[in-house]
């Protein structure tokens, strides 16, 4: 079986991809998602579109409006909308819970649950 995966994946890397997906996330959460979302995703890629090898690029807190538009990336997974003229943005359906953490003395401090929504209104550093 080893020298079948082995055999397996030299033919993988014998054959150049036909097509590169860039998907950028943000700086430091990255080798996270590639742990976790985007294993899922890279599954799903290989069945529909073998011909594609997906990458994940850091993308610095300042410029995740930009490396859309500048074609940094393909697709930026990140938990703040991006509001750009020339970006899509489509939230997605969050199934796993959320903690967010405010000083003491925040007007929020008291606040048992919220939706995301009036949480993501609250300004931050």
């Amino acid at each position: 079986m080893i020298a079948q995966a082995n055999a397996a994946r030299d033919s993988a890397r014998a054959t150049p991809a036909r097509y590169t997906l860039r998907i950028g996330a943000p700086a430091g959460i990255s080798a996270i998602l590639s742990r976790t979302y985007l294993t899922g995703i890279a599954r799903e890629v290989r069945l529909n579109f073998p011909e594609t090898r997906l990458v994940c690029r850091d993308v610095p807190f300042p410029a995740l409006t930009r490396c859309l538009p500048e074609y940094r990336v393909d697709v930026l997974r990140t938990t703040a909308p991006v509001r750009h003229l020339d970006v899509d943005f489509f939230p997605l359906a969050m199934t796993t819970a959320r903690i967010g953490v405010v000083g003491a003395r925040h007007p929020l401090a008291d606040a048992g649950t919220m939706n995301v929504e009036d949480f993501s209104e609250q300004p931050v550093l």
